[in-house]
């Protein structure tokens, strides 16, 4: 079987969770012995099927020709809207009013032979914002940990001492702002990895931590750096207002790190009770999570058994598998 894999028009330049989860189901489809390629400019042919990584309203241009050639496609949204199911009804009511409600991404979401979210919280939510029909969603976790992950985890990094990582592109939407005033003053050092997606957000951040020593921009980390910098965090945290699914965050679920992460979205679907929810808004709830989570043993007993059952890559590539194989 011939899969195209369709992510965002600037492609690896700003690596989000989708580059990341495009790349590993590329490498899982790989592993199952289908042929699975990136579209790009030179692309002359479709393959058996499409998959598209995010409901960006232009993905909808290519979408037409896949229904006028007959070839099925699968979109992954990798979207959220926090609120109740009545609130995302009045957005969808505003924007449509404002001429800017996204009728292409409505369309491509229509006409998907199957959308894959995280979790059942989603369903509902992506069918009130855009009519996305029910019966073709499916749950299939937005990313796996692989056992190339695991191993590497053991390289030895006693770089920082004990740490809160913080591992997230910086934008608005994944708070570092909130998780420095959270932190800055306590004596307890923080580490954010992430690439400058937004450069305005960095220059606040950067101004909210002062002179502080203890609070640490590392940029954007390799993926062969990052496992051993996840494994020796003792907090791992990422206060965000919207997620998705946070690949970052199973990782150090994997690794049995203490998970600080936030109410806003549906992380209690995908992380149960293993991690603590503060308000977001609120950096000294966010703060005394941290205190909670930073008690705790490290690795935490049963987590690491909790999260690679549902989230490795072999349990996750089983589900990729029944998914493309219903397709075809």
């Amino acid at each position: 079987m011939r899969v195209t894999l369709v992510g965002r028009y600037y492609g690896g330049i700003i690596e989000g969770g989708a580059e990341v989860q495009m790349a590993q189901v590329s490498k899982m489809l790989d592993d199952l012995g289908h042929d699975a390629n990136i579209l790009h400019p030179e692309a002359k042919e479709l393959g058996d099927v499409v998959h598209f990584f995010g409901a960006m309203d232009y993905f909808w241009n290519l979408a037409e020709i896949c229904l006028e050639k007959k070839v099925p496609y699968i979109v992954s949204p990798i979207w959220y809207r926090g609120g109740s199911l009545a609130s995302i009804k009045k957005w969808r009511f505003l924007r449509t009013l404002e001429g800017r409600f996204s009728k292409k991404t409505k369309y491509l979401l229509k006409n998907a032979a199957r959308i894959v979210v995280p979790s059942p919280d989603v369903i509902g939510r992506i069918h009130v914002a855009f009519d996305a029909p029910k019966e073709n969603c499916v749950c299939i976790p937005s990313g796996a940990v692989s056992e190339q992950f695991l191993n590497d985890a053991n390289q030895p990094s006693g770089r920082f001492g004990d740490y809160i990582l913080c591992v997230a592109n910086f934008l608005d939407r994944k708070n570092q702002l909130g998780l420095i005033e959270a932190v800055k003053g306590t004596g307890k050092r923080l580490v954010l990895a992430g690439g400058a997606s937004d450069t305005n957000y960095v220059e606040q951040c950067q101004k909210a931590a002062g002179s502080d020593p203890n609070i640490i921009f590392l940029g954007a980390v390799g993926r062969s750096e990052l496992p051993s910098l996840v494994k020796n965090a003792r907090v791992f945290c990422v206060p965000s207002f919207v997620d998705d699914f946070l690949i970052a965050g199973v990782e150090a679920g994997c690794l049995g790190v203490p998970l600080v992460l936030s109410n806003e979205w549906n992380a209690k679907e995908i992380y149960g009770n293993w991690a603590a929810y503060p308000n977001p808004h609120i950096p000294g709830e966010i703060k005394v999570a941290i205190e909670s989570a930073w008690q705790k043993p490290n690795p935490v007993p049963g987590q690491a058994e909790w999260f690679c059952e549902r989230y490795s890559e072999s349990a996750v590539r089983d589900q990729y598998r029944a998914l493309y194989e219903q397709i075809i």
